[in-house]
């Protein structure tokens, strides 16, 4: 999962994420999936306003109206980190750290809350009226950032993901994922299994703690060991 190996693999594992369609709607993975194609699109919006924007003369009436699509869109970003992130942090990572695979999760929730700070930065950015090239930079970082940890989770994170978790770790997840919340989609519930869930750890309670992110507070379920 770290930069290096992710490039040299790019071009083998590009067609990974296609197998994960085939599951049902309702699916956690396949919500997770469905999920990022949003994430993507709004990846490839930001860019798109961002280089409109700052392609404009300064005197030209048409950025006021790029400027407040740009700062609406960004704030909408936000709620990636609260939503799709936060269900692989507090649901599916302890599954994997349960297997003695630490690494993954630890690249993949450094690389989360990085993306965090950029939406963030980006944000205040706007509001300050930085110079156009640091504001046209930062937006086009954070699109690239949004659009590379698509790829890693697509093609890397979730193929492992289908292999290695059971139907009842994923009822599980399914159990607690609506607590957390979805990113600009609507989940639907096609996918039922007669499996009891499985929590990544015997004798688990569901304890609701505070997550504070870029957008306020609100609550998410912590499997905690008694």
């Amino acid at each position: 999962m770290c930069d290096l190996h992710v490039e040299f693999f790019r071009g083998a594992v590009s067609e990974a994420g296609r197998e994960i369609e085939k599951l049902p709607n309702g699916h956690p993975l396949r919500t997770l999936y469905e999920e990022n194609k949003q994430i993507l699109k709004d990846a490839e919006a930001l860019s798109l306003l961002a280089s409109s924007m700052f392609s404009l003369p300064k005197d030209d009436p048409r950025r006021k109206q790029f400027y407040e699509k740009l700062v609406q869109h960004v704030s909408e970003l936000h709620r990636i980190g609260l939503t799709h992130y936060t269900r692989e942090e507090m649901l599916i990572f302890p599954y994997i750290e349960r297997r003695g695979i630490t690494a993954v999760p630890t690249v993949l929730w450094s690389k989360h809350d990085e993306t965090r700070l950029k939406i963030r930065l980006l944000l205040n950015l706007l509001k300050k009226e930085e110079s156009d090239e640091r504001l046209k930079e930062e937006a086009l970082e954070l699109s690239r950032m949004l659009s590379d940890m698509v790829f890693r989770e697509n093609n890397i994170l979730y193929p492992t993901l289908k292999v290695l978790l059971t139907e009842g770790e994923w009822k599980a997840i399914k159990m607690l994922e609506k607590d957390i919340g979805y990113y600009k989609i609507e989940v639907t519930e096609e996918w039922e299994t007669p499996e009891k869930p499985l929590l990544p750890h015997r004798n688990c309670l569901r304890r609701p703690i505070p997550f504070r992110g870029l957008g306020g507070s609100r609550h998410v379920y912590h499997l905690q060991i008694q």
